[in-house]
């Protein structure tokens, strides 16, 4: 939450080292060497507008600026990015996305897809059945704020932020400590975990009803190969929050749902139960249990659902609930505080316990200073970037 450095500051300025997201996307490759890595651009240099605030003027800048990534990921970091966007809720261009396709293909990045547009999904849609060399570039429809009409995004992974800016505490875990290494793994972890755990990018939903007569929903996903995920909620008007737009009312009541299998699932005999029941008044969840294995008899089984309640019944034999080591307690910030910055490698760069809100601070190290100041933490960056929204009249951190 707040400035991410850029891999080039300036037209003749390179650096993939910048910044705690090569290291944050190598971490989780090794956990999960299938894991996906998207790149979606929320502001961009000044030099790439040359004097304008918008990034499309010049096209071409743009796309070498976005593929100039790419290829330091792979370089640098052997990165392998799968998708990249077009620009943060804002704006689409035609011109630009099929420049970037052009742009990626001429350095041998056949196999990175393009997202767009990122913002509304009715005027990319009505250009796309217009445009049928728009058509052909981009592979995915994204959009955000639609909490109750499509499928949705966990932003952030780690809250690792002041819990006073906007969204605190929004994200699958909780660090806000790095002076004391304090964390929390909290529910929304294993509430994602019915899904991720149990299908996999290029799994396809299956087009089913998806509401429940009590209230509630589920969907279903395959493989194609004879797997089957089904992940039913009954969350509660109450227990239910989205930033935007607001949730119309609904009720959820506790009730008996019976499953219809059909077609090739016809054959499926046992579904494996992962279960969380989340309780608001005590604190005392139940989060990713698995229950005893369900029998399936001629296609069917059937469920009692209580309210603020996660199913999730799978072919898939995989799911796993790993044990987490206590975290070291919890300590405010120290009362006397001093760094002087004396890294002359540091693993990132900006320096611990500062959080960039505007402006680029890093570590510099200024050979020619016989004083006490050759180790510092300066501001990098002097040109106002081609903003995402509104930005502060000074560098922030």
């Amino acid at each position: 939450d707040g400035t991410e450095p850029s891999h080039m500051h300036y037209e003749n300025d390179e650096n993939y080292f910048r910044g705690y997201e090569w290291w944050l996307m190598k971490e989780a490759k090794k956990r999960n060497p299938k894991i996906k890595l998207i790149g979606l651009p929320w502001t961009f240099p000044a030099w790439i507008g040359k004097g304008e605030n918008w990034p499309y003027d010049y096209p071409d800048v743009t796309a070498y600026y976005i593929v100039s990534w790419i290829l330091g990921a792979k370089q640098y970091h052997d990165l392998d990015i799968d998708y990249v966007g077009i620009w943060n809720e804002r704006a689409f261009s035609s011109k630009y996305i099929k420049l970037l396709r052009y742009t990626l293909d001429k350095h041998g990045l056949q196999q990175v897809r393009i997202i767009a547009s990122d913002r509304l999904w009715e005027p990319i849609s009505f250009v796309l059945l217009l445009d049928s060399e728009l058509h052909g570039v981009v592979d995915v429809i994204g959009e955000k704020r639609t909490c109750f009409s499509s499928r949705t995004i966990a932003w952030n992974l780690v809250a690792s932020y002041y819990e006073e800016l906007p969204f605190g505490r929004c994200g699958l875990m909780t660090a806000q400590e790095p002076w004391s290494g304090h964390y929390k793994v909290e529910a929304p972890i294993w509430i994602t975990a019915h899904t991720t755990q149990f299908a996999q990018p290029g799994w396809s939903y299956l087009q089913v009803d998806g509401h429940l007569e009590g209230g509630g929903s589920f969907v279903a996903l395959t493989d194609g190969l004879g797997n089957l995920t089904i992940i039913i909620e009954t969350m509660t008007h109450n227990h239910s929050k989205c930033i935007r737009p607001l949730l119309p009312h609904f009720s959820v009541t506790p009730q008996r749902a019976t499953f219809y299998l059909k077609g090739s699932f016809c054959n499926v005999e046992t579904l494996q139960v992962w279960h969380s029941r989340l309780d608001f008044e005590s604190g005392n969840s139940s989060l990713f249990q698995q229950l005893h294995p369900i029998k399936v008899w001629k296609g069917s089984f059937t469920l009692d659902l209580n309210t603020d309640e996660v199913y999730t019944l799978t072919t898939l034999k995989t799911g796993q609930k790993c044990g987490c080591p206590e975290p070291p307690p919890s300590q405010p910030f120290p009362s006397n505080y001093k760094d002087d910055f004396n890294i002359r490698n540091p693993p990132f760069s900006e320096a611990p316990n500062f959080a960039d809100q505007t402006g680029v601070f890093e570590y510099f190290v200024n050979a020619s200073d016989p004083g006490d100041h050759v180790f510092t933490l300066r501001q990098v960056v002097v040109q106002r970037p081609i903003t995402w929204v509104s930005d502060a009249d000074q560098t922030i951190s």
